[in-house]
Order: structure tokens, then sequence, then C-alpha cells
């Protein structure tokens, strides 16, 4: 459904965007309330997926994109949104990705809430439609598609819910990772590509990197009555005119609070406890394998990092603040060349 955008600028993303909840999760629903972590996500992964990425909540990529388009709101949105308390971001071989929601969303309430408040706020055409399994609705990049499987709701094209509906087995690998990887944490990013697996020039089986920050507060709408639609929306842009203010626009999503800490663990997996000490190593001296060469500045803070090596991994644990006395000018410019450079073709 997306196109995949590379590793380092999915990282930077994940430190800028996601959060972490003070408070307990809600009591389990969906898949969560029977079975053991990883076992039933893993039933929707094929097997040409090539990263997996966990979230609390509501703090996925789509829905940092799509909410801040969405200045009008339904209560019953707002309940949804409220039921997920875990979502997922599924990367692919092809360069492309679908998501899935593990919460208490049924397709009745599903199609009548998502289908008009996307509809309200202009970012589709209609309703949803029901072919089969799929309900599909026309939205303003494109048909999106929705399946259901054991409390899972499934957003993506055609092909991949189609194909997370049908598979039949579970995906073995990814549920051993993913029931290795921890869940306490507000976001990991679990990879068994090489992008950041030869970083240090030894090849690694797996690679994770957890972040931990404040919750950032959702975005605030203007709510609507169960029975408006989009010609109560334009009367009170008309009203809005005939007063002389602005029309009603989009809000950004509120920004984290000034000085919040963001920290989290970045961990490279190889296939013996050899390979992780010389990859430890070549941390310690800075001997980054990069395509682009890394700023100086970098190089001297990231191999500073505290890290150890625990069996077979090389555990690094990061701060933002680690990296605060840097050039950002130069360090933007650097980051700006080395995601061209990485960046999927279309």
């Amino acid at each position: 459904m997306t196109r995949r955008p590379s590793h380092l600028a999915l990282v930077l993303s994940f430190g800028t965007a996601c959060s972490s909840p003070s408070s307990v999760n809600p009591a389990p629903t969906g898949s969560q309330a029977a079975g053991k972590p990883g076992a039933t996500i893993a039933a929707v992964i094929p097997p040409n997926a090539t990263s997996v990425g966990r979230f609390h909540g509501l703090e996925s990529p789509i829905v940092a994109v799509v909410d801040p388009l969405m200045p009008y709101g339904y209560a019953c949105w707002t309940e949804l949104e409220q039921s997920v308390h875990t979502s997922y971001q599924i990367l692919l071989a092809e360069r492309k990705s679908f998501f899935v929601f593990d919460g208490d969303l049924p397709r009745d309430k599903v199609e009548a809430c998502a289908g008009k408040q996307l509809e309200v706020n202009n970012l589709a055409k209609s309703g949803f439609v029901r072919e089969g399994k799929l309900s599909i609705i026309a939205t303003q990049g494109g048909d999106l598609v929705v399946g259901w499987r054991d409390g899972l709701t499934i957003v993506g094209n055609r092909e991949q819910v189609s194909g997370a509906l049908a598979q039949t087995q579970s995906n073995l690998a990814w549920e051993k990772l993913l029931a290795e990887t921890p869940v306490t944490t507000a976001t990991t990013m679990i990879s068994t590509e090489q992008q950041f697996g030869n970083l240090l020039g030894i090849p690694t089986t797996s690679w994770m990197i957890t972040i931990d920050a404040p919750a950032v507060p959702r975005p605030t709408r203007q709510m609507l009555g169960p029975d408006d639609d989009a010609l109560t929306v334009y009367a009170r842009e008309q009203e809005r005119i005939a007063k002389g203010l602005p029309a009603q626009e989009p809000q950004p999503p509120p920004a984290r609070p000034p000085g919040a800490s963001v920290h989290g663990v970045f961990e490279l997996r190889y296939a013996t406890p050899a390979d992780a000490q010389r990859a430890a190593a070549v941390f310690s001296a800075g001997d980054f394998h990069f395509a682009l060469p890394l700023e100086p500045s970098l190089v001297t803070a990231v191999k500073s990092l505290p890290h150890t090596v625990r069996g077979s991994a090389l555990v690094v644990t990061w701060d933002m603040k680690d990296f605060a006395g840097l050039d950002l000018g130069a360090l933007m410019k650097w980051f700006a060349a080395a995601q061209a450079q990485l960046q999927p073709a279309p």
C-alpha cells in the first residue's frame, strides 16, 4: 500500500514521532485476549516480510500521517482509536508495506464509522463497499482495503490483505523473533535486512531498535454529532466565512514537550558470539561501513555510546542527549544525502 522509506528514515521518524505511555495498557482485547505474544500476528506476516514495526496503541506511521488531515471527528472514531492496544507495520521485500491493528475493531463499526470519518474530512469519496471478506473504500490516494482475522484488523491493498486472510501457516521465523523482543517499549522495529546489518562489516541474522519517549497528545478535532455529515461541515464553514474567520484547517499534531527524554536500545544480532565480539571491536573503533562517509562528529558520538556483548548480540544503548553537541546543520545535510542514497526505487 505504501512506499517503504529507507531504514535510516524509519529510525529517524521513530525517534521523533513515537511515544511511550506512562500508564498501564488497557485490558487485553482482540488477539491479545487469548494467545501468546507474537503468535497471532505471525499468522498474517507473509514469507516475503523483511521488517516488522510494533507500536503501542495508535503510534503507527499511517496514523501519524492521516491524523493531522482530519480536523473533524465523530465520537465513534475516538472510541475506535482508544480500542487499539497494539499496531504493526509489516515491510515487504518488494518495497511496500501494510498495517495491522490489534484491538476491538468490529467490521460493522469500522465500516460505519471510519467511512464517514474519512468522507467528512475529504479523504474518501464515499463509504465502504463489501467484497466477500474485504471492505474497500475509495480514498484520495487509491483504494484502501481492510480485512479481519482472529482479532486483527489488516489494512493495505487488495493483494496484501487477501494474502494475510488466506495465509494457512504461521510465519515461525517471525513468531520467534517477536517472542524474543521486549513488549514493554513503545516502539520496536525488528528487521532481517542488511542495511544496518552490514554497518560494521559483519552480516547480522537480524537487528532491532527500540525507542522510548514521552507520550505525544492526540490532535484536537472539531467534534460532530452522529447525524452530522459533509453538508453540516459545509454549513459550519460558511458561517465562519460570514464571520470573517478562516476555514477550519487540519491541525498539526502537538509537539513533544521541550527537553523530553528520547532513548532506547539498538541490538545487532549475529550468528555466533565471536561475530558479536568482532562487531564490538569495530564499533569501538568507529570503523563504520556506510555507503556515504559519516560526519566525523557523528562517528565520535556513536562510537562513544555505551555498548556490550550479550551472547551473539551487540547491544547499544542510546539517548538523544548524546547527540546534543553535534552540528545540526551539517548533520541534517548528511542525513538528507544518506536517505536519498538509501531510498528504494519506486
